[in-house]
């Protein structure tokens, strides 16, 4: 079934160091994978998008894309990802897990 929806990330990398991270989150999950996903903070003209990501096991077969990257499992709303383009996971000292796209 998840098959038809799967593919190899061939718009999103992954930095060695985030790869680590993300593989250290995913030991004790079993059966889950990170999602890639977004949350609106504030409201009206004020409002933004933030990008991150969170350890996830419920796979929506209509509306996810699941991928392989780089060994990690991913998953992300089809039309985020289209919406985003090229995305890079990556780790800031500051931030930690970040996420750019173009």
């Amino acid at each position: 079934r998840q098959a038809a929806a799967s593919c190899h990330g061939e718009n999103m990398k992954i930095s060695a160091e985030a790869r680590a991270c993300l593989a250290e989150f995913l030991e004790d999950a079993e059966d889950s994978f990170i999602r890639v996903g977004q949350t609106t903070v504030g409201g009206g003209c004020c409002s933004r998008l933030i990008l991150g990501v969170s350890i996830d096991d419920e796979f929506h077969e209509d509306d996810d894309l699941r991928m392989d990257v780089d060994g990690i499992p991913v998953v992300i709303d089809r039309h985020l990802n289209e919406r985003l383009g090229e995305i890079s996971i990556d780790v800031d000292p500051d931030k930690g897990i970040v996420i750019n796209h173009n």
